[in-house]
Protein backbone atom coordinates (compact mmCIF):
# COMPACT_ATOMS: atom_id res chain seq x y z
CA UNK A 1 0.00 0.00 0.00
CA UNK A 2 1.37 3.41 -0.92
CA UNK A 3 1.65 6.18 1.62
CA UNK A 4 -0.66 9.17 1.54
CA UNK A 5 1.20 12.29 0.41
CA UNK A 6 0.07 14.98 2.84
CA UNK A 7 0.88 17.64 0.23
CA UNK A 8 -2.02 16.31 -1.83
CA UNK A 9 -4.49 17.42 0.87
CA UNK A 10 -5.88 20.89 1.45
CA UNK A 11 -6.40 22.15 4.99
CA UNK A 12 -9.96 20.79 5.34
CA UNK A 13 -8.90 17.38 3.99
CA UNK A 14 -5.90 17.30 6.32
CA UNK A 15 -8.13 18.14 9.29
CA UNK A 16 -10.52 15.34 8.27
CA UNK A 17 -7.60 12.93 7.92
CA UNK A 18 -6.43 13.60 11.47
CA UNK A 19 -9.97 13.31 12.81
CA UNK A 20 -10.22 9.89 11.10
CA UNK A 21 -7.04 8.89 12.92
CA UNK A 22 -8.63 9.91 16.21
CA UNK A 23 -6.46 13.01 16.54
CA UNK A 24 -7.46 16.60 17.13
CA UNK A 25 -8.13 18.93 14.19
CA UNK A 26 -5.22 21.23 15.20
CA UNK A 27 -2.74 18.56 14.07
CA UNK A 28 -3.37 19.75 10.51
CA UNK A 29 -2.23 23.26 11.44
CA UNK A 30 0.89 21.89 13.12
CA UNK A 31 1.83 19.87 10.05
CA UNK A 32 1.14 22.79 7.71
CA UNK A 33 3.34 25.12 9.77
CA UNK A 34 6.21 22.65 9.58
CA UNK A 35 5.83 22.26 5.82
CA UNK A 36 5.07 25.82 4.73
CA UNK A 37 6.79 27.95 7.38
CA UNK A 38 9.74 25.80 8.44
CA UNK A 39 10.27 23.92 5.14
CA UNK A 40 10.41 20.61 7.01
CA UNK A 41 9.22 17.52 5.16
CA UNK A 42 10.45 14.85 7.59
CA UNK A 43 7.67 13.77 9.96
CA UNK A 44 10.25 12.52 12.47
CA UNK A 45 11.63 16.06 12.79
CA UNK A 46 8.28 17.61 13.72
CA UNK A 47 9.04 17.91 17.41
CA UNK A 48 5.69 19.32 18.54
CA UNK A 49 3.97 16.13 17.37
CA UNK A 50 4.04 13.36 19.94
CA UNK A 51 6.50 10.54 19.35
CA UNK A 52 3.54 8.16 19.26
CA UNK A 53 1.84 10.16 16.49
CA UNK A 54 5.05 10.42 14.45
CA UNK A 55 5.54 6.67 14.77
CA UNK A 56 1.92 6.04 13.79
CA UNK A 57 2.16 8.29 10.73
CA UNK A 58 5.42 6.76 9.47
CA UNK A 59 3.84 3.79 7.63
CA UNK A 60 0.73 5.75 6.59
CA UNK A 61 1.83 9.15 5.32
CA UNK A 62 4.67 11.07 3.75
CA UNK A 63 5.48 14.56 2.57
CA UNK A 64 6.77 14.23 -0.97
CA UNK A 65 7.50 17.21 -3.15
CA UNK A 66 6.68 16.95 -6.86
CA UNK A 67 9.56 15.97 -9.12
Amino acid sequence: MSKLNLLDLNRAELEAYFLELGEKRFRAEQIMKWIYHENVTDLAAMSNLSKALRTRLEPLAEIRLPR
